[in-house]
């Protein structure tokens, strides 16, 4: 249980709420929320290469990954990774992919299936 107090209500709800964001929120391998992005999509990269998935989904997820996802919000934390910031990253790569069949709707799978992976993870 986490527990902050304040001088007033609003101020210990302030107190509370930063205590609970910073939480050590690690896993198995030392990943928290403030872990970058591109941290979880190394591993799950790994777990795509080790499923039983067709050859040319595991290339298409691995270039939509570094082509479009990690460029675009790679860097930013997995607690700052929201609907906002990934329905930018969609907007903007959109024109770049409406030509390419193959890989139009890539990066918004890509992106689904590594924030799956995430919260599984406890992330």
């Amino acid at each position: 249980m986490v527990t902050r107090y304040g001088r007033t209500r609003a101020e210990a709800e302030r107190r509370l709420r930063a205590a609970l964001r910073d939480r050590d929120g690690s896993v198995d391998e030392g990943r928290t929320a403030d872990s970058p992005l591109a941290t979880v999509a190394a591993e799950w990269l790994a777990e795509i290469d080790d499923s039983d998935l067709a050859t040319g989904t595991e290339r298409l997820y691995r270039f939509a990954l570094n082509n479009y996802v990690l460029p675009g919000v790679g860097r930013l934390r997995l607690r700052e990774i929201t609907v906002p910031a990934v329905d930018r990253l969609l907007t903007a790569v959109r024109p770049r992919c409406l030509g390419l069949v193959a890989t139009g709707d890539a990066p918004r799978s890509c992106a689904t299936h590594l924030m799956h992976s995430a919260s599984r993870n406890s992330l």
